[in-house]
């Protein structure tokens, strides 16, 4: 097992003053999202790139209960942006956005979807 971490933002100090950077988020390079399609193959690639989205399917709806509030719990505790949708005995989950500006897929999220597989 192995563990990874990113940087959520930057801050620097320079003598009696401090300046806040905000988040970090670089373009992630296409074969990046590819490696972790292997690496997950559960995952699929949509909207030009724009987000992953998974559905996995469970036997009841108490399961699928349990799984997607293992996840917002997950992303929340991780503060990965996700959208993760309880319908019956299925959880739909997106990471990233159709509208790249919004919420670019990130490393973070790529992280995320290695962990849940």
């Amino acid at each position: 097992m192995s563990t990874t971490s990113s940087v959520q933002s930057l801050s620097i100090a320079t003598g009696q003053m401090a300046i806040q950077v905000g988040p970090i988020n670089p373009e992630l390079k296409p074969e990046r999202v590819q490696e972790m399609l292997l690496a997950a193959p559960a995952w699929q690639l949509a909207d030009s790139a724009a987000t992953l989205h998974r559905e996995k399917k469970f036997p009841d709806a108490m399961a699928a209960m349990l799984y997607s509030t293992y996840v917002r719990s997950l992303t929340s505790s991780l503060r990965v942006p996700a959208s993760v949708r309880l319908q019956g005995s299925r959880v739909l989950v997106t990471l990233g956005s159709k509208r790249k500006d919004r919420n670019p897929l990130s490393e973070a999220q790529l992280g995320l979807a290695v962990m849940i597989s």
